[in-house]
């Protein structure tokens, strides 16, 4: 699982927006009520499957496309350009770096 580049009351409208279209429940948590914890309802497990069921002919073009070793190495990869970009988006929100560069034409 991946941290994401987004603030508390960003990932709190978002899942009011999932909460209010029936996709996910929050509750307080038994130990610690400043927690909540956020599970799929029916409706989201069954949207989640059927997620699984559109993506199923991608997830075989990619098993025989490549194999184990290439695929573990894109999930490398991709894991490296999401904690990337999370750097990225991290320091933006506290007003470090990014400034622009200049793109390089051959």
């Amino acid at each position: 699982m991946h941290d994401f580049c987004a603030d508390a009351s960003t990932v709190t409208a978002m899942l009011v927006l999932l909460e209010r279209r029936g996709l996910v429940r929050r509750r307080a948590d038994s130990r610690d009520g400043r927690v909540r914890r956020v599970s799929l309802s029916a409706k989201g497990m069954r949207l989640a499957e059927q997620l699984l069921d559109v993506t199923r002919p991608i997830r075989r073009g990619i098993d025989r496309a490549l194999s184990r070793a290439e695929q573990a190495q894109l999930v490398e990869l991709l894991d490296r350009l999401v904690a990337g970009v999370t750097r990225e988006c991290a320091a933006a929100e506290v007003g470090e770096g990014l400034e622009a560069e200049p793109i390089a034409h051959d």
